[in-house]
């Protein structure tokens, strides 16, 4: 919880600190809301480099944001881009892996999260003195922010039963809850035809990793535990198209695809039923590609 909170106020910092920059009443912002479905795929591997276990399914979500342009107070060239996002999402999606005993098992895993991002960079404009009645004009720029995603991964309970077993071996499930606070690097551009209300969009950012965690109340009864995944840089792509003509609502569509990546963590000693065992999140790795569409006014 401190840590989500610390993140709010970097988060509510970088605002104010636009505020100070733009010029009162003469910024340019956009809103989105859209609806997203995604190929999602989480993969855990043991030290040797073994699958340990595989997740696959369909992940649906909703989210908003906003993104404008900010003249500054002094004159000058350069222009500051400002985006914004906060995104939900959900499903169920089909679980292969095995027990802490190495006997495999199938189940349901079900996930539920949120993520809000920003960012914030310079921005420029090619032609410089484009104008909104004028022909093809482009608008690029670095930036940097700050992200959190947070989410719940509750493996569903579950049977198996070998050849020679008579009756099925119940698995209790357990529930992780993730958080990942991460600084987005990244540079964006847009090639924009005013006259058609088309805009062309393409954004690259890696996720910069600042505090990963995973905590468990069900894994060890009656213990909690807390485990930091490793920290690696993951990656987010995102490129389409939005159409919007005068002041009426527009739409926008992209294809998007994303990775989080870490690596093993430091173990940690916990008591199970009669002695202690170390316990440590193996190499784990998720790939998310999919569509985003919504409307843009």
């Amino acid at each position: 919880m401190q840590r989500l909170a610390g993140a709010a106020l970097i988060l509510l910092s970088m605002l104010i600190m636009t505020d100070c920059y733009a010029a009162g009443g003469s910024s340019e912002f956009k809103f989105n809301v859209y609806q997203k479905i995604e190929s999602y795929r989480w993969a855990e591997y043991n030290e040797y480099g073994e699958r340990l276990l595989e997740e696959t399914g369909p992940i649906y979500g909703a989210g908003f944001t906003f993104s404008g342009k900010i003249p500054p107070k002094i004159k000058t060239a350069v222009h500051l881009m400002l985006k914004g996002k906060l995104e939900i999402f959900g499903g169920t999606v089909d679980y292969d892996g095995q027990t802490w005993g190495g006997d495999p098992v199938t189940s349901d895993v079900d996930y539920f999260g949120y993520r809000p991002e920003l960012t914030v960079g310079p921005g420029f404009t090619i032609p410089r003195n484009s104008n909104i009645s004028d022909g093809l004009f482009v608008q690029f720029g670095p930036f940097a922010g700050l992200g959190v995603k947070h989410w719940d991964r509750d493996i569903n309970d579950t049977t198996y039963q070998e050849s020679d077993d008579l009756y099925p071996t119940y698995v209790h499930g357990y529930t992780e809850t993730w958080t990942c606070i991460y600084a987005p690097l990244g540079i964006r551009g847009d090639m924009v035809f005013p006259r058609h209300g088309i805009k062309g969009f393409i954004e690259f950012v890696a996720k910069i990793p600042l505090d990963n965690e995973n905590t468990s109340d069900d894994v060890v009864e009656g213990e909690h535990v807390t485990i930091k995944p490793g920290e690696e840089v993951s990656y987010y792509f995102e490129t389409g198209v939005a159409w919007q003509k005068s002041r009426f609502p527009g739409i926008r569509a992209s294809f998007f695809y994303e990775t989080l990546r870490f690596s093993q963590s430091d173990p940690v000693k916990v008591r199970m039923w009669d002695r202690y065992r170390y316990l440590s999140q193996p190499r784990s790795e998720a790939d998310m590609y999919g569509l985003h569409i919504g409307v843009v006014f």
